[in-house]
């Protein structure tokens, strides 16, 4: 964990399932399952931690895949 992420996992690294889906419900624009990599920088935008950049740039290249949804 670390101070800009969504909350999907807990501080001991089990899924959230709900906090998962809050995700989508708040950033999915274009599908419902999936996240465009604006989208993705939106979220990034909304839940980092300005003492936290480091993890703003990991957490994009983290949830990437090679069409750009996660």
């Amino acid at each position: 964990m670390h101070r800009s992420d969504t909350g999907a996992l807990d501080a001991k690294g089990r899924f959230v399932p709900a906090k998962f889906e809050e995700i989508f419900l708040k950033h999915a624009k274009n599908r419902p399952d999936a996240l465009t990599s604006l989208e993705v920088k939106e979220m990034i935008l909304a839940n980092r931690d300005p003492d936290d950049p480091q993890s703003w740039y990991f957490s994009y290249y983290v949830f990437l895949d090679n069409g750009s949804f996660i």
